[in-house]
């Protein structure tokens, strides 16, 4: 299997597309599912208020983290077609969304060694690919702070990647007065006041 990516900017701030094709130049049908990998190194979160990123992504309309890397037992698969996976942390985030509907799935893992482990995830195509044949999938891509506005115009999926908390519901109405006032002011520190 050989495989190839390709990364293009967007029109959009903080946009880009991304192309991977997997092709096969064996003689025999490839069924070991088609893969797009995504893993850092995690430090040990100390508390919730901590700037630390984790493998985030999006399936059957169920957001899930991959936040106890120090209990981690084994690969943690997502139930549901993925609507997006990438990295983020409280402020920013790096994702991609896929851009047509496939047969997929996504799975935690980790990979490296035991002593500096990576932690991250795999978009998983279920897919085999017979000799000679290609199959690509494409992206759309965000890398940036995690603003729902700017990530709902890229894909609008991308904006459940912000999120509020239990107390999302309050803080939906205070955002979009806060985002009212700034518009009236032009200026954020006038639309907390």
């Amino acid at each position: 299997i050989s495989v190839r990516s390709e990364f293009i900017a967007a029109g959009e701030p903080c946009a880009f597309n991304v192309s991977v094709s997997w092709r096969n130049d064996g003689s025999s049908t490839y069924d070991g599912g088609l893969w797009v990998g995504f893993h850092d190194a995690m430090p040990e979160l100390e508390s919730r208020f901590n700037l630390v990123r984790r493998p985030w992504a999006s399936a059957a309309e169920s957001v899930e983290s991959l936040d106890d890397v120090d209990g981690y037992e084994g690969p943690v698969p997502l139930e549901g077609t993925p609507e997006w996976f990438g990295f983020a942390d409280n402020y920013f985030a790096l994702v991609f969304a896929p851009q047509e509907p496939v047969d997929g799935h996504v799975v935690f893992n980790s990979t490296g060694s035991l002593e500096a482990p990576l932690f991250g995830g795999q978009y998983i195509v279920d897919r085999a690919l017979p000799p000679g044949s290609t199959y690509t999938a494409t992206f759309r891509g965000y890398a940036g702070t995690k603003d729902s506005e700017a990530m709902s115009a890229i894909d609008p999926r991308l904006a459940t990647v912000v999120q509020l908390g239990w107390f999302s519901f309050f803080a939906e109405i205070l955002l979009s007065g806060l985002r009212f006032f700034y518009g009236a002011l032009g200026n954020w520190g006038l639309a907390i006041i």
